[in-house]
């Protein structure tokens, strides 16, 4: 049974940002500029409030959702050694009760900022389609820590949620009607994000293959020889510019998206080092002249 080893003192507020991992964030942040750039394209609208309370909402969320991870993890012995998860809980920094209470903390503040843009949005909103996709990531979230990615369901559900999830609530959030056409352009040009926001995850399960399945936790990473586990990271890892490529070509996208082939230094050396963090620093930097050069057509047009 793990024990709760409460620290004497309250912890600083490094214990709490290193509980955050906050270095995930790009996962959250890159899908919700996406989702507000592609509303924008549409409408040419803006709603600066909508964008900061979904903006703030999804990264409190996904905060909380790593919270959770950590404190599951830990209670189920899946976390075992120091270097395991944020490292909080293993190192003793928190204890187990203290990690669970911020991570409620956290989902209430997730919440709140929900129920604010529920209400300034009004009743022209897409309220059910929001809600629906709150209430799916939120389950989604606590699922899976709990118990979904004991059966190799992880890359799934971080693709769906992370991947499409954010970007769709916020392309709604901006008020963009709710047409089949854009809809299922929001979701394919999605596609970049949700791969390498699944390599983070690869990255993540390849260097924890191991100690995964001596815990009973199965992932793609373990369940197939290392050598393909490998392969499906560079996949990962490399489509997304190989989207942008063939979608500049057919005219899919803009050639100011050619601007993402400045990370592929960045994704050339999170593949050779299979590094979590440097992976989601790929993420990031793609993500971000990604979202920005699809923004640029309508800065230059003015």
């Amino acid at each position: 049974m793990t024990t709760d080893i409460v620290p004497q003192k309250p912890a600083p507020f490094r214990v709490y940002w290193q509980a955050l991992r906050a270095y995930s964030f790009p996962a959250s942040i890159v899908p919700i500029l996406l989702g507000t750039v592609l509303a924008v394209q549409q409408t040419h609208r803006f709603h600066l409030i909508a964008f900061l309370l979904t903006f703030l909402g999804g990264v409190l969320a996904h905060a909380a959702a790593n919270v959770y991870n950590d404190y599951y993890d830990y209670k189920n012995h899946v976390d075992v050694r120091p270097e395991h998860g944020s490292g909080v809980l293993t190192q003793r920094l928190l204890g187990a009760k203290q990690m669970f209470e911020f991570g409620t903390l956290l989902s209430v503040a997730a919440l709140a900022c929900g129920l604010l843009l529920l209400l300034m949005l009004g009743s022209s909103a897409p309220t059910g389609y929001i809600v629906g996709l709150v209430v799916v990531g939120a389950l989604t979230a606590l699922l899976y820590s709990i118990t979904l990615k004991r059966y190799a369901l992880g890359d799934l559900l971080i693709v769906l949620t992370f991947g499409f999830g954010f970007s769709l609530g916020a392309y709604l959030t901006q008020m963009a009607p709710l047409e089949p056409a854009w809809v299922g352009r929001v979701l394919l040009l999605s596609l970049p994000i949700a791969s390498l926001v699944d390599a983070i995850l690869h990255a993540n399960n390849l260097r924890d293959r191991s100690d995964d399945r001596a815990a009973g936790v199965y992932t793609l990473a373990n369940l197939l020889p290392l050598a393909w586990g490998k392969a499906i990271l560079m996949g990962l890892l490399f489509f997304p510019l190989l989207f942008v490529v063939v979608g500049v070509l057919w005219h899919l996208l803009p050639s100011f998206t050619l601007l993402t082939l400045l990370a592929l230094p960045a994704i050339v050396k999170a593949y050779r080092a299979i590094s979590v963090v440097g992976t989601a620093q790929a993420h990031l930097l793609f993500g971000l002249l990604y979202d920005l050069s699809l923004l640029l057509p309508l800065l230059v047009a003015r």
